[in-house]
């Protein structure tokens, strides 16, 4: 976090691309979808809004602003043939994540899993596509927050050391 005291453009860029333009979007189709009577919004999320992950700030914080956009907005049209489901996506394997050297040795969902997420949603409109562990640590950030965050914290903190040295090939 200290690396980006002076990087407001970031957060400001990141808001932009993940909040925004969702917003923008579905503003545009929404009106049609309630005229018919029937849609479903789907939004991308991030296993990061389950699970306090350091490090991300200005991208989680975007994510966590779409994922409130996205719970609003399904309690204001529920029963009116409108479906609003969020998908928290792990680390995806792309060509946007190969350039970074730490994450080749993080696991990753791999592509054809993630589009299999997808359908799942597009199929079956559920509130949310999330991996167990995600839903689990959300729960157990609601019951225990200070613990869950310190929890998390230390176990990024080790991974983080992990790779880093598997890095510098100790």
């Amino acid at each position: 976090m200290t690396e980006a005291f002076d990087r407001l453009h970031d957060y400001q860029r990141t808001i932009q691309i993940n909040y925004f333009a969702a917003v923008q979007m579905t503003l545009a189709f929404l009106p049609g979808m309630l005229e018919r009577r029937n849609g479903h919004i789907v939004n991308v999320s991030s296993y990061s809004t389950l699970a306090p992950v350091p490090r991300f700030s200005a991208y989680v914080g975007s994510k966590a602003a779409l994922e409130g956009f996205s719970q609003s907005l399904r309690a204001e049209v529920t029963g009116k043939g409108v479906a609003v489901t969020i998908i928290n996506y792990p680390l995806v394997r792309t060509p946007m994540t190969a350039p970074t050297k730490m994450y080749k040795s993080v696991p990753m969902m791999d592509t054809d899993e993630a589009a299999d997420w997808m359908l799942e949603a597009v199929e079956n409109r559920p509130a949310r596509v999330a991996k167990l562990s995600g839903r689990a640590i959300d729960i157990a950030k609601a019951v225990a927050p200070d613990t869950t965050n310190a929890v998390m914290s230390r176990f990024f903190n080790v991974m983080a050391a992990r790779m880093q040295r598997k890095m510098q090939g100790n």
